[in-house]
């Protein structure tokens, strides 16, 4: 990891999709910190690149504790959301 590559966070409703926060920093672990506290049980949060959109984290929101994936490499927020990196770029 590059602690100088921009990543972004977004948090989202698990049943409607629908955005309600996103965050950006130089580097993901400030990130990983305010969504492991900020995830509630009905919502679900992902991390990723944002210059590559390559999902770093993805944190599910739980009554009994947030459940985090951290992902090697492969998967992209366009499979999440089509459209959210060309719109966080443009």
């Amino acid at each position: 990891m590059n602690d100088y590559e921009e990543y972004c966070l977004v948090r989202f409703h698990k049943k409607t999709g629908k955005i309600d926060t996103s965050l950006e920093a130089m580097g993901y672990e400030q990130l990983k910190k305010w969504a492991m506290a900020a995830t509630t049980r009905t919502k679900e949060s992902i991390i990723f690149n944002k210059s590559t959109g390559e999902i770093k984290i993805h944190i599910l929101g739980s009554a009994t504790g947030n459940k985090l994936y951290e992902y090697e490499s492969g998967d992209n927020i366009e499979a999440f959301c089509p459209g959210l990196l060309a719109a966080l770029n443009s």
